[in-house]
């Protein structure tokens, strides 16, 4: 009988927990999606960024506090004695994962590589400051200043990302594995996380460049369905950050690479392609997404077998 009330007691705070969390989440992403409808997409990224908090945010609420004794959360104090090849894993991890999605998208579609970066760069900043910039800069050079910049930004994208990590790794995750077990609960926690960001995909556009108001409906359905199945992958894989390292900031450290990452690709497309991005370069593509998929397909069989 009391196994049977803490049953519905978790399930009632799981409830409460969502509803939080969607609320304050897509609030932020309606908003955010409305300023880049009307011309201000400036007031985008913040918006955006503030939505990141809403996970943890439920939780603060609900326990008035964030502290291991009262949520569950492990780790916000990280030990790195005997676990520095973990955090260096976790650390480099993301870069490596989209290198790898990049190679397998360029090696079927060799026509939209530029291994100049030029084409992307002159749209972003224009010829002229463009031959200013980076005149005499190879491709190799610019890549290796882009990796760099990206393994130092994953540290302050991880303090944005600790919003999320510690509500759906942290405290959501962990409670539903009691009850439906580790691989069936990251699975639930991937599409949910991959549902609270559909409105910001369906109405700006996010990750894929297909707003609704754009593109044909059913392209945008594609989008958000694959965002949702790149959650899912991304859910076990950082769920094993978290239990490898013992602390939230492991997943939170990669999650802020992955974003750091993402537009890496990017720097080598031709822009003629850039509104054709369901398949990749970044990692939320299906070719581009190929390694992460591998990587969390080993991950849900491994746990399926413990389970």
């Amino acid at each position: 009988m009391q196994e049977e009330q803490k049953s519905m007691k978790i399930s009632k705070d799981l409830v409460m927990y969502l509803v939080m969390t969607f609320a304050i989440g897509w609030i932020c992403q309606f908003a955010a999606s409305y300023f880049v409808m009307s011309g201000r997409a400036d007031l985008f990224t913040p918006l955006l960024s503030f939505a990141m908090v809403a996970p943890i945010a439920a939780v603060f609420i609900r326990y008035r506090g964030l502290s291991a004794a009262k949520t569950g959360i492990q780790g916000w104090m990280p030990q790195f004695k005997g676990r520095m090849g973990r955090w260096f894993l976790v650390w480099i991890a993301p870069v490596v994962l989209t290198a790898l999605g990049m190679v397998v998208y360029y090696g079927v579609f060799p026509a939209r590589f530029d291994p100049t970066a030029s084409s992307y760069l002159t749209a972003a900043i224009g010829q002229e400051m463009y031959e200013q910039m980076y005149a005499g800069v190879s491709a190799f050079q610019l890549c290796g200043v882009q990796v760099i910049n990206i393994l130092f930004a994953a540290f302050i994208n991880m303090f944005l990302a600790i919003g999320e990590e510690a509500g759906w790794r942290g405290w959501m995750q962990p409670r539903l594995a009691k009850q439906i077990g580790r691989a069936r609960a990251n699975v639930v926690t991937g599409l949910v996380w991959g549902v609270w960001h559909w409105p910001v995909i369906l109405l700006a556009g996010y990750e894929y460049q297909m707003p609704i108001s754009q593109s044909p409906w059913y392209m945008v359905l594609a989008g958000m369905l694959l965002f949702c199945l790149v959650t899912v992958a991304l859910s076990f894989v950082l769920d094993w950050c978290y239990e490898k390292t013992g602390s939230i900031w492991a997943p939170a450290l990669f999650h802020g690479g992955f974003n750091a990452a993402a537009g890496l690709g990017i720097l080598f497309l031709r822009m003629e392609y850039a509104k054709d991005t369901l398949m990749g370069p970044m990692p939320v593509g299906v070719l581009g997404a190929l390694p992460l998929f591998i990587c969390g397909a080993l991950l849900y069989w491994k746990e399926r077998k413990a389970d």
